[in-house]
């Protein structure tokens, strides 16, 4: 099948060509399938005719991105919900190591995010740079995804490859009510990054000073 009709959503298309036979996983040059171009999009009735006809759920772009990961992306939380019941693996990888949910909480897309830990997404789950979800939610400061990560089991004081903690993150892009939450849930202000640095230190260069005094108030 040629991947434009799905990529421009007509339904009586689709139908037709998958009625006259169309061979449902033909890819394009980036090796985007029917399937992924229609998660793209979030034209939820033709992922549905795709899967009707054995659309492989598995297959990757160039990238490494699953039409899982590129609904997550999007935010269609229906769609990830449908391929998910349909034999999407919840913690595939992309080349970088990137989730669905990692991918989805960088985009701050939170129902989509409930939907990917209902269905056992690993919240612990590190890129190759070894950035967790959580670290990624802080980045954003999105304080709903951050607490749903935390009462899902993940953990506040997981490191990246510099020794960064969430809460280092959190305090580098002046997000005080980020930086609540994960003081609240066990967020550690002496833990120190390679560099010797901890989270008050990075308060202090930014003369953050609300952040800072939050910080120094817990501090044991």
């Amino acid at each position: 099948m040629d991947v434009r009709a799905c990529q421009y959503g007509d339904e009586r298309i689709v139908q037709h060509l998958l009625s006259s036979g169309a061979i449902v996983n033909l890819f394009n040059n980036a090796k985007e399938t029917p399937l992924f171009k229609a998660c793209e999009k979030g034209y939820e009735n033709i992922v549905k005719l795709l899967l009707r006809k054995t659309a492989d759920v598995s297959l990757c772009d160039t990238q490494g991105i699953s039409p899982l990961s590129i609904a997550s992306e999007k935010g269609h939380a229906s769609i990830v919900r449908l391929l998910l019941e349909n034999g999407s693996n919840v913690n595939s990888c992309d080349i970088k190591g990137e989730t669905p949910l990692a991918i989805a909480c960088y985009n701050k897309h939170y129902d989509t995010v409930n939907v990917l830990i209902a269905k056992g997404a690993d919240v612990n789950s590190c890129n190759t740079k070894k950035i967790s979800p959580l670290f990624t939610a802080c980045v954003k400061g999105d304080c709903n995804i951050v607490h749903l990560l935390l009462e899902s089991g993940a953990k506040v004081n997981l490191c990246d490859t510099n020794g960064v903690t969430p809460l280092h993150i959190a305090c580098e892009y002046e997000h005080y009510d980020t930086v609540k939450v994960l003081m609240e849930k066990g967020g550690d202000v002496n833990i120190c990054d390679k560099k010797g640095i901890s989270p008050i230190n990075y308060a202090r260069e930014k003369g953050l000073s609300h952040i800072m005094q939050l910080l120094v108030n817990n501090t044991v």
